[in-house]
């Protein structure tokens, strides 16, 4: 949230600057680099935390059907 209100003021201050009007290609290619790079870390991210869910479950399931075993002996 701060980081996109930091975003958001650098915009307005630098948008009709000079230095922002020279390098337009460069910071936007910047940009459009930088969204990408975090993109793809946002979605290693989730995957990763959906692989661990996933294991943790197969381990509840092997525990109870272990007791569910052990149990019946």
């Amino acid at each position: 949230m701060i980081t996109l209100l930091v975003v958001y003021l650098v915009k307005l201050v630098f948008f009709k600057s000079h230095l922002y009007l020279e390098s337009q290609d460069v910071i936007k290619n910047t940009s459009l680099a930088l969204i990408i790079a975090i993109s793809y870390m946002q979605i290693e991210a989730v995957i990763s935390v959906i692989l661990a869910n996933v294991m943790f479950i197969n381990d509840l399931h092997n525990k109870r059907e272990q007791r569910d075993i052990d149990d019946q002996v």
